[in-house]
């Protein structure tokens, strides 16, 4: 975890999870309790190091608006893999990310990218924060796409 500091005038908080469990890649078929322990461990990891950034660095996120994430995926090895398994395999990743900064996972707005591999593989999740009361200066240029989406989706 670390302050990624400026860049664009948002201010980033870093985190790095390890590689996903094989169990929660979208392919893998395992017994739904070994998934829900997987899950379960996944969603706690991340948790507990978003818990640990917001402490460390005072992010507040506003309670309605877009949340900037990038997840870059760092695989384990060179074998082919699409970005949006790699995506879903995270799901409990972005499950604990919210839980850990209360917000509702839908109000993310995510990019993802495919780095290097590196050895034993991790995912790298930069998270958007602004002080208490502010705003995210690019939330400001998302206005006209905001009023076109529903409103249980802007919340």
């Amino acid at each position: 975890m670390e302050d990624m500091g400026q860049e664009d005038g948002t201010r980033w908080i870093r985190i790095v999870l390890p590689w996903p469990a094989r169990t929660l890649h979208p392919n893998a078929r395992p017994h739904w309790a070994v998934k829900a322990r997987a899950t379960t461990h996944a969603r706690s990891l991340a948790r507990s190091a978003m818990a640990e950034a917001v402490s460390s660095h005072g992010a507040v996120w506003a309670p309605h608006g877009v949340i900037e994430v990038r997840w870059t995926f760092c695989p384990p090895d060179r074998r082919g893999r699409d970005d949006d398994g790699m995506e879903a395999a995270c799901k409990a990743y972005r499950d604990g990310l919210a839980d850990a900064m209360g917000v509702d996972d839908k109000r993310f707005a995510a990019a993802r990218s495919v780095a290097e591999p590196v050895k034993g593989g991790r995912v790298v999740v930069d998270v958007a924060k602004f002080a208490s009361g502010g705003v995210l200066e690019r939330e400001k240029g998302v206005g006209r796409c905001m009023e076109a989406l529903p409103d249980w989706l802007r919340s």
